[in-house]
């Protein structure tokens, strides 16, 4: 998206007031809980043990708060600048301290929270080094953080890092950065955290979905950049084809989860 915050803001206003799940991939035929979001409560539950008797739990870019909705915490607070998200999110959960606005608000929340998650969202702003960094300086100083982000490690993101680095053919009109996970390693790392990397969505990736999703988004991506997409559906049944010869491993997923503590 060539404009700023408030189209963004805008741009998602009309997302969740319209069709949410007909939107965002991870709802896909009919899910109600994103992989992002099991592979996290998994992490939640292993590792903060205190979280349902005392402790804090903040998501920024929450949405409609559905992750928040899974998980028992003491504390629960959600983060987002949609309005809508957070008035449909209102209707749904009870229990939650909804904020709505941006990054401004992390600031109240300097060292409180016992884990940070944020799924999602920090390829869309303008600088997701400063975010990750502000997400991490809410975070106490043995809780834990954790992201979420598209992942490029696949067939599907080749195609896409191809588009984006040498005609500017942005994946969606709301993506504003590549994060890779030896971007969130550095980060880190300059910041003296450990990171555990994990992805998620195979079948996006290159799996059993690859064909529908690339074909949809690559079309519209073609069409809204004023390229010819019209051999778009003869890359895909080349790739589709050969499928089979491309090596899988636990890095090919559409979408990577990162564990910071």
């Amino acid at each position: 998206m060539k404009n700023g915050g408030a189209d963004l803001q805008k741009y998602y206003q009309q997302v969740y007031s319209k069709n949410k799940d007909g939107h965002f991939l991870k709802y896909r035929e009919g899910r109600t809980l994103a992989e992002e979001h099991r592979v996290s409560l998994q992490w939640i539950q292993e590792r903060v043990k205190h979280l349902k008797k005392d402790g804090t739990l903040l998501d920024f870019g929450c949405g409609e708060c559905d992750f928040l909705g899974h998980i028992d915490a003491s504390r629960k607070i959600g983060i987002d600048f949609s309005e809508t998200a957070l008035a449909n999110a209102a209707e749904k959960y009870k229990n939650i301290e909804f904020l709505l606005g941006d990054h401004s608000k992390l600031e109240k929340f300097n060292a409180q929270c016992d884990v940070v998650v944020s799924f999602g969202t920090i390829e869309h702003v303008e600088d997701p080094k400063s975010i990750f960094q502000r997400l991490l300086n809410c975070v106490k100083p043995k809780g834990m953080l954790i992201v979420s982000c598209p992942s490029f490690l696949n067939v599907r993101g080749v195609i896409w890092m191809t588009l984006a680095t040498l005609f500017k053919v942005p994946m969606s009109l709301s993506d504003k950065h590549y994060l890779s996970p030896a971007d969130i390693k550095r980060w880190a790392a300059e910041l003296g955290k450990n990171v555990i990397t994990k992805t998620v969505d195979m079948d996006v990736g290159q799996g059993s979905y690859f064909q529908k999703d690339m074909e949809r988004r690559l079309t519209n991506a073609l069409r809204d950049a004023k390229m010819d997409g019209s051999r778009v559906r003869e890359l895909i049944q080349w790739v589709m084809d050969n499928r089979e010869y491309f090596a899988m491993n636990e890095f090919s997923g559409a979408n990577a989860v990162y564990l910071i503590s």
